[in-house]
């Protein structure tokens, strides 16, 4: 059980390291790309009132 803690602790400090250098150069390459930023900040401003909306519209059991 030990050994399986640890290898999931490992994994996981590597994942998260991982996602931590690839999120890095995500930022510098949207930096350079603002009209896409504002692009996926409209969709996903779209996504989640349509989201409430569906929600709301909802019967309730």
């Amino acid at each position: 059980m030990v050994v399986y803690g640890c290898w999931f602790a490992l994994l996981t400090a590597v994942g998260f390291a991982l996602m931590g250098v690839f999120a890095s150069r995500l930022v510098t390459w949207l930096k350079n790309k603002p009209k896409l930023v504002s692009g996926l900040n409209v969709g996903a401003g779209l996504t989640f009132l349509g989201s409430g909306f569906a929600i709301a519209l909802m019967r309730q059991r």
